[in-house]
């Protein structure tokens, strides 16, 4: 786009502009932390449960026991109040700003689902990655012990667990084990962290790119710079001078370009 030379920027401007994105960068850090955490407190608590009601192994899962499944349930419910607590807090709610249009562009229905319906999605969807877990550590005699550190050294692979793997070579009647109830997620994801992770970080960024512009209201462009060296043609091409019309955030999933309104 046609440089305006009465509009270039100062170096002050983009001196906080740069420091804007690393604090952006650092609340997606935190969510990121608090999302590792929460699971592995839910992992923790479901292993506990499930220890407790002493389902034969190759029979294992969580509907075989109406009271182990509720239980399982409402760790899950917990779960997702953490997230969405946690992501709300780090998004537009760190400042003090909320409103119901703000809510809904960051946490409203994006094609076609809303955060709260694929939060709930995701982390239903964990539960059955530790379902087949926990069967598969019945089955193969590991302790609760050692069981949490497989899953937790394994978020973003869950079936790539040696504990998983082991049980699988036995051939295992532990249905959930070939079911449904694992997401291999061709194509999208096989990792239910990596789900939150992106889904939980993606508000962050989208709440903090919103103030950024919402604090520049009246600008009538800005310009994009790039903000790291890793290769993208997109951020390449969109390097430069915009109008104001043209801001969204970013330009792409975890964009880290910084723009400086003029």
């Amino acid at each position: 786009m046609p440089i305006q030379e009465a509009m270039v920027p100062g170096k002050n401007d983009i001196r906080q502009a740069r420091e804007y994105i690393r604090q952006r960068l650092a609340a997606e850090e935190s969510m990121r932390g608090s999302l590792g955490a929460f699971m592995e407190e839910a992992a923790k608590r479901i292993v506990e449960i499930a220890y407790k009601y002493r389902v034969p192994p190759a029979m294992f899962r969580f509907s075989r026991n109406k009271e182990l499944q509720e239980e399982a349930d409402e760790v899950i419910r917990w779960l997702e109040r953490q997230i969405m607590e946690t992501a709300h807090r780090l998004s537009m709610l760190e400042w003090g700003n909320e409103s119901q249009v703000e809510t809904d562009s960051i946490f409203g229905k994006n094609h076609g689902k809303t955060f709260m319906q694929r939060n709930g999605i995701y982390c239903r969807r964990f539960k059955y990655e530790l379902e087949g877990s926990i069967a598969a550590a019945l089955i193969i005699g590991a302790s609760k012990e050692k069981l949490l550190q497989s899953i937790k050294e394994h978020f973003k692979s869950p079936y790539t667990n040696p504990i998983f793997l082991q049980a699988m070579k036995e051939k295992s009647s532990a249905t959930r084990l070939l079911s449904n109830g694992i997401s291999y997620g061709a194509g999208r994801t096989n990792s239910m962290y990596t789900a939150l992770e992106k889904l939980s970080t993606h508000a962050v960024s989208q709440g903090w790119m919103k103030h950024w512009g919402d604090m520049h209201e009246g600008a009538e462009g800005f310009y994009s710079f790039r903000g790291s060296s890793y290769p993208c043609a997109t951020c390449d091409n969109m390097a430069g001078y915009h109008p104001i019309s043209e801001y969204q955030g970013g330009w792409h999933l975890h964009c880290v370009c910084y723009f400086v309104f003029i």
